[in-house]
């Protein structure tokens, strides 16, 4: 194939660039001060300058020399410029970089209000007020987080207690005897009760425990709910009973040996983390104080006489025995307002010291190992089979 040699055209560009250098001489003539356009040794002056490594100014009048001498009509220009970049061009880049931050989808005041777990009332007895308050599930997910997860924890420990929340509340709504004999009691499928139920913290508490990161600490629990929205656990085609604990001693307990019921999916589970962790406290109580929390008379009380019969395979307390009385370890702990049903007791000149360890009922979902196990990479779903084998997360 043969080409043709290319003729050459004629450059355009010289003349351009006579013009531009024409028009740049031009330009700094209209803009420089009178003395200088009207004397050629101060040209030569400031080629000097320039040489010399200098920019040919007086110091400190460089650039507000030019601008005050600049024409009326290249002032506005300018200032007509940057209102233009100020009102359009920066609000449109902020927008852009938001956009790109949370992603295409609706306003996340919008989604917070359609989701799958607005559409779903939970009703709550309040022990505190006494009263029986309804509310849209994301609200109760909402109060519960707030109420036990560290907000600072990696995302994914947050969907995972979010998960576990949301199935604990289908658990009491959906399941026939679900709820506990308090909340039954009520008419209520919950209570904000820590002792027999999730704790729950009401948003108008929230200033006094997050103080200036209140907000944040919403936004984040937010999120975490939303990424999960409807997901609860099932096992059998059935919500699973998906307690939740603070920090366990080392490990979960076991369903079969502290419910005596039949939950294989809630199994005891080493905790490392929780173990490293110690998490302990005391308290002392005398006499008195142990017959009014345990509704006795003082006189049937004898501190010597309180004793545990019973643990279960993790060290946590099932029976307590005083005075020919029993109760759980749950009740016992309830009722001195102890942090755990993990205890030991030993009686001293003061009065009985009770030592608790871990802090929950020590059942279901470790927060505080979720939050190792996501530090390590595991995701939610992963984090949730390790605290409920046997159970599979369905979208409801």
């Amino acid at each position: 194939m043969f080409f043709s040699p290319r003729r050459r055209v004629p450059s355009r560009r010289a003349p351009f660039v006579r013009r531009s250098r024409r028009f740049r001489a031009a330009t700094w003539g209209f803009l420089a001060a009178p003395s200088v356009r009207a004397s050629g040794a101060a040209r030569a002056a400031r080629a000097a300058a320039r040489a010399a490594g200098g920019i040919g100014a007086a110091p400190g009048r460089g650039l507000s020399l030019r601008w005050s001498e600049a024409d009326p009509r290249i002032q506005a220009g300018c200032l007509l410029l940057a209102a233009f970049f100020s009102m359009v061009v920066l609000p449109g880049a902020v927008a852009a970089t938001v956009h790109q931050v949370h992603g295409p989808g609706p306003n996340p005041v919008v989604a917070w209000s359609r989701s799958r777990d607005a559409a779903v009332k939970v009703t709550v007895y309040r022990t505190g007020t006494r009263t029986v308050v309804s509310m849209p599930e994301n609200e109760y997910l909402l109060g519960v987080l707030a109420a036990q997860v560290d907000p600072h924890a990696p995302l994914a420990a947050l969907k995972a207690a979010a998960v576990a929340a949301r199935t604990y509340a289908a658990h009491a709504i959906q399941v026939p005897a679900g709820q506990t004999a308090l909340a039954r009691a009520h008419h209520a499928d919950v209570t904000d009760n820590p002792a027999v139920d999730l704790p729950w913290l009401p948003q108008s508490a929230w200033d006094e425990r997050f103080g200036a990161d209140a907000a944040w600490v919403k936004a984040r629990l937010e999120q975490a709910i939303l990424a999960t929205d409807g997901v609860i656990l099932e096992y059998r085609q059935q919500p699973i009973m998906a307690f939740i604990t603070t920090i366990t001693n080392g490990w979960t307990r076991s369903a079969s040996g502290s419910l005596k019921k039949t939950a294989p999916y809630l199994r005891a589970v080493a905790c490392p983390a929780d173990q490293a962790a110690e998490r302990t406290s005391t308290k002392t109580v005398s006499r008195a104080r142990l017959a009014r929390a345990l509704g006795e008379a003082e006189t049937a009380v004898n501190l010597a006489g309180v004793r545990v019969a019973e643990r279960d395979a993790q060290g946590y307390v099932v029976r307590v025995e005083a005075g020919g009385k029993t109760w759980t370890g749950e009740s016992f702990a309830a009722a001195l307002g102890l942090a755990s049903p993990c205890f030991t007791l030993r009686l001293d000149k003061s009065g009985l010291r009770v030592t608790v360890h871990g802090e929950g009922p020590g059942f279901g979902l470790s927060l505080h190992q979720a939050s190792a196990f996501a530090e390590q990479g595991r995701d939610w779903q992963w984090i949730l089979e390790k605290f409920y084998p046997g159970s599979k997360p369905i979208r409801v």
